[in-house]
């Protein structure tokens, strides 16, 4: 039986995205542990925060190249529709958390925690799409 090409798109994502996402958590790790351990100099310190920058970079040209491949229309724009509203959030969440530290006594937002968190908001606006798109009202 043939596979279709929506599924055979999505297995290359699974792959690719499972790969890039445990080279960067590894070499999050990696680095963290690593520059906790040892005095470098500024210029090496940015060559290696530029590593799981890297593996981000393949995470985001995995799912570019599984949207690209999807023959379904329906996911695309849901797809879509959740990337443009995860972006949005973590702009809001972004400018949000530079106005608090600005006027507040509040904590700093780890960097790198932006992009978990706009996954979790992709997560979360691919369910409104789909809710939106079926129809079910989540608003008068």
């Amino acid at each position: 039986m043939n596979a279709s090409p929506d599924h055979a798109a999505a297995r290359r994502f699974a792959v690719l995205f499972t790969i890039s996402v445990i080279s960067y958590v590894s070499s999050l790790g990696f680095v963290f542990f690593f520059l906790r351990s040892h005095n470098l100099s500024q210029s090496a310190v940015i060559a290696l925060a530029v590593i799981p920058a890297i593996a981000i970079l393949a995470i985001i040209a995995a799912f570019g190249i599984f949207i690209k491949d999807l023959e379904d229309e329906f996911q695309r724009v849901v797809l879509e529709r959740a990337s443009l509203g995860a972006t949005g959030c973590i702009l809001a969440v972004t400018s949000l958390c530079g106005t608090l530290e600005m006027f507040t006594r509040l904590p700093r937002l780890p960097m790198f925690l932006i992009f978990p968190i706009f996954w979790f908001f992709f997560g979360l606006c691919a369910a409104l799409a789909r809710l939106y798109y079926s129809g079910v009202k989540v608003h008068d």
